[in-house]
């Protein structure tokens, strides 16, 4: 079964694609963190994520 995880930006913690890896296998691009996807996790490319809880949310609607 493949595994799907999130390769977040190690800095701004924003999520910049969603891909096929096992982050136990796998290593992540320089300057970047996999974290594996739970069935049922939402998360997008421009997510942020939490490392504290291990959470994604969506960035702030910017109102113009």
């Amino acid at each position: 079964m493949a595994i799907t995880s999130a390769l977040v930006d190690a800095v701004t913690l924003v999520v910049a694609n969603v891909i096929v890896a096992d982050p136990a296998v796998d290593p992540a691009p320089p300057g970047y963190l996999l974290v594996r996807l739970q069935p049922g996790d939402d998360c997008q490319i421009g997510y942020i994520y939490d490392p504290a809880t291990g959470t994604f949310s969506p960035p702030p609607v910017e109102v113009t």
